[in-house]
């Protein structure tokens, strides 16, 4: 009886790690078959999208005494095994978020690495991808992942908000070549359940300098924000 006991135990344990733990993917990938003068020429079966992403809710109501710090705590992580048709194998999303922090909707905390707050685009890249209604993205929107830390809210009711973040704004992971931060900025509204406008900014921070060209965290359709003349050998 008591084996069984200990058994029936252990097994309700190892299921009650799905109510904090889960595990997500997205993959898009088909058979691509054009006309000599299309850019898809070459028959083939193609993987165009594959990532993958862990939440783990890691507590709630966390308190210091008698006073509440953050109503949850919660982990990120979303691994891009294939972006764009390529090979990448790398690190996309990967944060720890504090929402509600001292019991206010207008105070939530991420650190690490997460999506550039600015404008719309990004919250249908990545995760988001699921849920898009068009074909492809119709807009090059400015996105990427960067490294650094995000404070957001809302009103009680989510009609209005706020995200500012503060990173490195470098492109690669876990790199700052030049030590100047980024800093973004996003006020939105939201009139009615189907329409939210906003309005973004940024200060990329200096990107390269003589010695070395670099460029900036932010993807603008197709292209990366970098300094003139930080794309040759010529120095302007």
């Amino acid at each position: 009886y008591e084996a069984r006991q200990r058994a029936l135990a252990a097994a309700a344990a190892g299921a009650d790690w799905t109510r904090f733990v889960k595990l997500g993917g997205h993959v898009s990938a088909g058979w691509l078959d054009g006309g000599n003068d299309s850019v898809y020429s070459e028959r083939g079966f193609e993987v165009w999208d594959a990532r993958f992403f862990l939440d783990a809710q890691l507590g709630q109501d966390v308190e210091l005494g008698d006073e509440l710090l953050a109503r949850d705590l919660r982990l990120a992580f979303e691994w891009n095994l294939v972006r764009l048709g390529d090979d990448d194998n790398n690190v996309g999303e990967a944060f720890l978020e504090a929402s509600g922090l001292l019991d206010s909707s207008w105070a939530s905390l991420q650190v690490g690495r997460f999506q550039i707050p600015v404008g719309e685009a990004y919250l249908r890249y990545s995760r988001g991808a699921a849920k898009n209604p068009f074909i492809t993205q119709p807009v090059g929107g400015p996105w990427f992942w960067d490294e650094g830390i995000k404070l957001f809210g809302t009103d009680e009711e989510g009609q209005f908000g706020y995200v500012i973040s503060v990173t490195d704004g470098d492109t690669s992971f876990g790199e700052d070549d030049t030590g100047d931060k980024q800093v973004s900025l996003k006020l939105f509204a939201r009139p009615t359940d189907w329409l939210q406008v906003s309005l973004s900014g940024l200060r990329s921070g200096n990107l390269g300098d003589s010695h070395g060209p670099a460029s900036g965290s932010i993807w603008l359709g197709e292209a990366w924000a970098r300094a003139f003349g930080s794309g040759s050998s010529r120095i302007f």
